[in-house]
């Protein structure tokens, strides 16, 4: 016997099945994070194989190229964070002693004006130990995630290699309908261009706040730029994330002055290719509300860790893109989408379900 919940009851099952969906994910987050990252990091990888594959090279070497570049990215992230974090830590002595001077200027300027804060307090607030605390902890956690390179790549390799068989699979599996297999590749090829388009966006921003570090002669500008190419791939805050140390050590290196100078760079970097740039290059492929967005981050950042802080977009689209073809869901990938006309945009017509009799 069928029970009528109604729309309100559909809804309330909804979200129940939804957060214990988030909540099995958050448990297997240690099987699920080192897979994300081979998924999309053969994501990324996809074109290089197919470029050498169609200029004759056979899909074994091919794959092999890619892995090999995959590998060599990594181990050059790795040794570059690993050497940058050993110079920081071994300059932490100096950047407390500065420290102590500048909190004794603090506090006479502000006895100066009647206002009496005891000295304990000012070096709590002015300790370089947790300016380049959060810098060093998130190099090293982003070293511990490389550590993982050899279970990761292994996976990468394994899916380049069954990459060329998918189409037939989807075909087989959902049966003789074309518009399937399209929509799939569609959705791939959309979040394909997102991750490669944002990898070049990270590598210029990385380069940009390199040489911006150098010319204000900051300390550690390599494992700034880094940063910066790391963090950027983290929506709306990565970027803040990645300047704030930078910025404090700054204070500490050359002073107020020459930090806001420094701070002024960051914003104009990452305004021109956070607002400008990278907008009009993709700005339909995502297909997201900002808030969307936002809140993507903290969700998949909270499920996952920070890889999923890293992946909350493309992941959010897929999800979307599945919300899309369900026909009970499909509310849910508008109310996903920009408000307006646009609330569809990112889905294009080839990925959605093709339109029945009663609805055509």
């Amino acid at each position: 016997m069928s029970v009528d919940l109604g729309k309100g009851g559909r809804v309330l099952i909804i979200l129940s099945a939804l957060v214990i969906v988030m909540t099995g994910l958050k448990l297997a987050s240690p099987i699920l994070v080192p897979l994300l990252l081979a998924i999309f990091i053969a994501i990324v990888s996809m074109p290089v194989v197919r470029a050498l594959n169609s200029r004759g090279l056979p899909i074994g070497p091919s794959v092999i190229v890619a892995f090999s570049v995959d590998m060599a990215c990594l181990l050059a992230i790795g040794f570059l964070l690993a050497v940058s974090v050993e110079k920081l830590s071994v300059s932490l002595p100096s950047y407390q002693e500065r420290a102590g001077e500048l909190t004794s200027m603090l506090g006479q300027w502000l006895s100066s004006y009647g206002i009496n804060v005891a000295a304990s307090s000012l070096q709590e607030a002015i300790d370089p130990a947790y300016a380049m605390g959060f810098a060093v902890d998130t190099a090293k956690h982003l070293l511990r995630l490389i550590s993982m390179w050899f279970l990761v790549l292994l996976v990468v390799m394994f899916i380049l290699l069954e990459a060329a068989g998918f189409k037939t699979k989807i075909r087989e599996a959902m049966g003789e309908s074309q518009s399937t297999a399209l929509r799939f590749a569609r959705a791939t090829n959309d979040i394909q261009k997102y991750l490669l388009i944002k990898t070049v966006a990270s590598v210029v921003t990385g380069l940009l706040v390199y040489f911006w570090a150098r010319f204000c002669d900051l300390d550690g500008a390599r494992l700034w730029g880094l940063l910066a190419f790391l963090l950027n791939y983290i929506p709306t805050l990565g970027s803040i994330l990645a300047a704030v140390p930078a910025v404090l050590l700054g204070v500490l290196q050359h002073g107020f002055g020459a930090a806001m100078v420094i701070a002024s760079g960051y914003l104009f970097i990452n305004f021109v290719i956070g607002n400008i740039i990278e907008p009009r290059v993709f700005g339909k492929a995502a297909g997201l509300s900002p808030l969307v967005v936002f809140l993507s981050m903290l969700v998949w950042g909270w499920v996952l860790g920070p890889i999923g802080a890293f992946l909350s977009v493309p992941l959010t689209m897929m999800v979307r893109i599945w919300l899309a073809n369900t026909e009970d869901l499909r509310w849910i990938a508008v109310l996903l989408g920009p408000s307006g006309k646009r609330c569809m945009e990112g889905l294009r017509p080839s990925m959605l379900p093709p339109k029945t009799s009663e609805s055509a």
